[in-house]
C-alpha cells in the first residue's frame, strides 16, 4: 500500500472511509453524506470523473439521494435559471482605474453586492456600484470582513496544498483590525 505524504488525500476509491460535510455558507440541507457517496458512486461509473451532465441525469430519478436537490417544475426552473443568468451578466462587467498612487491599472467587478449586509437584512439587497462600496465606511468595512471570508475558505479548499503554507499562516492571522463591526454604523 502506497504511503500518504502529510496533507495528501486519500484517494476517492475509499469513499466509504471519506465523512462528507457541506461547505461552510452552503444553503444546501439534507445529508451531505449520502450525496457525497452518490457523486463517489457516480465518479466509479465515468472513470474517476464526474460532470455536471451525469448529476443532472441521476438526479432525475425519485430514488437519488440528489433528487430533491433540484426544482423539477420547469416554469419555475425556468425562471430560476434566468435570475441566475441576470446574475452571470451583471457579475461579468468590470470596471478599469488607475490607481494615483502606484499609477497601477486595477480591474474589479463593476457591480457587487455588500454579503454581510444581504445576509443580515429582512430584504435581500441588491447590486450597488463598487465605487459606492468603497466610498461607504461601513459598506467597505463589510467587504474587506467578506473578502477575509472568501481568504479562510480559499484556504480550507486548498489546504491540503502543502506548497501554500506561507500564504495559509498569513490568512491564519487574521486580518487587519477594524474600528467597529461589519454591519454596524458608529452612533452619531
Amino acid at each position: 500500500m502506497a504511503k500518504r505524504r502529510k496533507g495528501q488525500i486519500p484517494a476517492h476509491k475509499h469513499a466509504e472511509a471519506i465523512k462528507y460535510l457541506w461547505t461552510e455558507g452552503s444553503r444546501l440541507s439534507g445529508d451531505p453524506q449520502a450525496v457525497g457517496a452518490r457523486i463517489a458512486v457516480l465518479m466509479a461509473r465515468h472513470g474517476g470523473q464526474v460532470e455536471a451532465e451525469d448529476i443532472l441525469k441521476d438526479a432525475q430519478k425519485k430514488n437519488s439521494p440528489l433528487h430533491s436537490f433540484f426544482e423539477w417544475d420547469d416554469k419555475t426552473a425556468a425562471h430560476e435559471y434566468r435570475l441566475t443568468q441576470a446574475r452571470e451578466i451583471i457579475r461579468s462587467i468590470k470596471i478599469e482605474h488607475v490607481d494615483n498612487e502606484t499609477e497601477r491599472v486595477i480591474t474589479v467587478r463593476a457591480f457587487q453586492v455588500p454579503e454581510e449586509q444581504n445576509r443580515s437584512a429582512d430584504r435581500v439587497m441588491g447590486y450597488r456600484p463598487i465605487q459606492d462600496i468603497l466610498s461607504d465606511p461601513n459598506l467597505r468595512e463589510m467587504k474587506v470582513h467578506e473578502a477575509w471570508q472568501q481568504l479562510e475558505a480559499w484556504k480550507n479548499r486548498y489546504e491540503a496544498l502543502t506548497e501554500f503554507a506561507d500564504v495559509f499562516r498569513v490568512i491564519e492571522a487574521g486580518p487587519p483590525r477594524t474600528k467597529q463591526k461589519p454591519g454596524r454604523r458608529k452612533s452619531a
